[in-house]
């Protein structure tokens, strides 16, 4: 049992990573448009976000660009620092649990957020916003896999 556990635990942080790429390269290449006109020496660079309610206002695809930055790179960090350390010493299940239980936090917020201001059918590419959506809320089920999974695992150690 705790083999399995172990096999779900790192399925489960290659999932999250993955996930959160996605998300960031549908947002980047199916809601967040930028377009620069004008002339070489004063060009007009103006940018659109298709994610939330107000049309021209890109904080909602740069909001979540942040979120995927930042979940990806604490979970790089904390993968080598335990693989540096030899899992911290014995102590990288409690890293794991604190992480998974950030984590899940983190994007029960990001997707909240973005759920909130994303229901606008008026806007373009609604099967990608929806599909944005979808995805941040299974960052949020990963999250809580790994969180069950660094809780349990430890008590099925022998």
């Amino acid at each position: 049992m705790g083999v399995g556990c172990t096999i779900v635990h790192h399925v489960a942080a290659f999932v999250q990573i993955a996930l959160a790429v996605a998300i960031a390269v549908i947002v980047g290449i199916k809601l967040f448009r930028v377009d620069v006109s004008g002339d070489g020496e004063d060009p007009t660079v103006t940018s659109t976000c298709l994610l939330g309610e107000d049309y021209n206002n890109e904080n909602l695809c740069v909001y979540v660009f942040a979120v995927v930055g930042v979940s990806v790179l604490v979970s790089f960090v904390i993968s080598l620092v335990q693989c540096c350390t030899c899992h911290l010493c014995g102590l990288g299940a409690i890293l794991d649990t604190i992480f998974a239980a950030a984590g899940t936090a983190w994007w029960i917020i990001a997707s909240s957020i973005v759920t909130k201001n994303s229901n606008d059918s008026d806007l373009p590419e609604d099967g990608w916003r929806r599909t944005t959506v979808a995805l941040m809320w299974t960052e949020v089920g990963v999250f809580a896999v790994l969180l069950i999974s660094s809780v349990i695992r430890p008590c099925l150690r022998d």
